[in-house]
């Protein structure tokens, strides 16, 4: 225990530096930048959106993202809104003024994982703010309220990598800043967000879809059944016996797609079990996730390989199961889920999604800090409409 509160104290100064720097350095260039673009800290911006339903407000207020769960629907269709106006901000000829600029956003994690902490600090160098990232911790009971308060009061934003959920819950309520939900055990919303932003890209339409699911009962399928649930879209999942998602969310959108069935004429269909033909039959799109996590034994790795011998998605499968469809994989491949012809094939959206987990994150990093009105056209959420 003494090891561990000399390692967390190097840390604790470490971090304070490192934010107090980089503090100073914001609050000069933001000094600096307000000649060109204005004193951006919350200046509304003039929407192309002529029609006031369509418009955004976010109030100035403390909003946080741990779980898809606690947002409503007309929210997270606004999140895949910003995304995509800012995406097309970026990669346009659009204004790309800097609207995180004299903003911090602190990326603690516990274990490194390249592809979140990389999405996320582009997410907010983009944007214009600092992403300060630091070496893996592990968060315990003990130092995670002494964290929250150093933290807080150096940082604007907290961007946490916890495998325990309920640490990076127990943060809002300790501090007055907000803090997003990187990935852990349980939930992943980023990463399924970042599935919402493609599928309405392409499709341009969320409500009305077919989506399957195949591969473990992990946080991205806990995360895409509320989010599923919420936004309408019919959704098909297929596990092993003994990979079922967690529990809670399955009750949840279980009771969520059995009231809109009941209340409104547009209730989709949910299908959670451990047929493969059945998940995927006429899906728009498959969304399939890697079998092996980090850091599986070489035993359990064996287990799960053997489990999910029969779920390997390939052009054949999914030609049987009929439709026009797209195809989803978190990268990096581990275990050959999915034959290359299928990975790498004109029906992959893959690449797309990796950049979406981008701005899916500044999509929400705005959310929680400032008030943003995008300059797009609110996408049509619903088929046919």
């Amino acid at each position: 225990m003494h090891h561990f509160y000399k390692t967390f104290n190097l840390y604790r100064q470490s971090l304070s530096s490192q934010l107090i720097f980089q503090r100073l350095l914001s609050t000069s260039r933001l000094k600096q930048q307000k000649g060109v673009f204005g004193d951006i800290f919350g200046q509304k911006k003039t929407s192309h959106v002529q029609n006031d339903v369509a418009k955004i407000k976010i109030e100035n207020q403390v909003r946080s993202l741990i779980s898809l769960k606690d947002f409503e629907k007309e929210e997270i269709q606004n999140l895949i809104w910003i995304a995509l106006d800012l995406k097309e901000r970026m990669q346009g000829e659009g204004d790309k003024s800097p609207l995180l600029s004299g903003k911090t956003a602190a990326i603690v994690m516990e274990k490194d994982d390249i592809t979140a902490r990389l999405s996320a600090e582009l997410a907010i160098k983009q944007l214009g703010g600092q992403a300060i990232s630091f070496q893996p911790l592990k968060l315990q009971g003990e130092n995670i309220k002494e964290t929250a308060c150093l933290l807080g009061g150096l940082a604007d934003l907290i961007i946490l990598g916890s495998s325990d959920v309920s640490i990076t819950a127990a943060l809002p309520d300790l501090q007055s800043i907000p803090v997003i939900n990187l990935a852990s055990d349980l939930l992943d919303p980023l990463q399924a967000l970042a599935y919402l932003v493609t599928l309405q890209e392409f499709f341009g339409a969320l409500h009305g879809l077919k989506v399957s699911y195949v591969g473990p009962g992990g946080p991205v399928l806990n995360s895409l059944l509320y989010g599923c649930a919420k936004l309408g879209i019919d959704l098909g999942v297929a596990t092993p016996e003994g990979y079922e998602p967690d529990i809670d969310a399955m009750l949840y959108a279980t009771k969520l797609y059995n009231f809109n069935r009941e209340h409104f004429k547009w209730g989709s269909t949910l299908n959670i079990g451990n047929n493969l033909s059945k998940a995927i039959y006429r899906a728009d799109c498959i969304i399939t996730d890697p079998w092996l996590p980090e850091g599986l034994s070489e035993d359990d790795a064996k287990l799960r390989k053997k489990a999910f011998a029969s779920y390997k998605i390939n052009r054949q499968t999914l030609e049987e199961a009929g439709g026009s469809w797209r195809h989803i994989h978190r990268l990096p491949q581990r275990s050959g889920e999915v034959s290359d012809d299928v990975m790498w094939g004109a029906e992959s959206l893959s690449q797309q999604a990796v950049s979406n987990r981008i701005y899916a994150t500044m999509a929400v990093a705005l959310h929680t800090l400032i008030e943003y009105h995008p300059q797009i056209q609110r996408p049509k959420f619903v088929r046919g409409e």
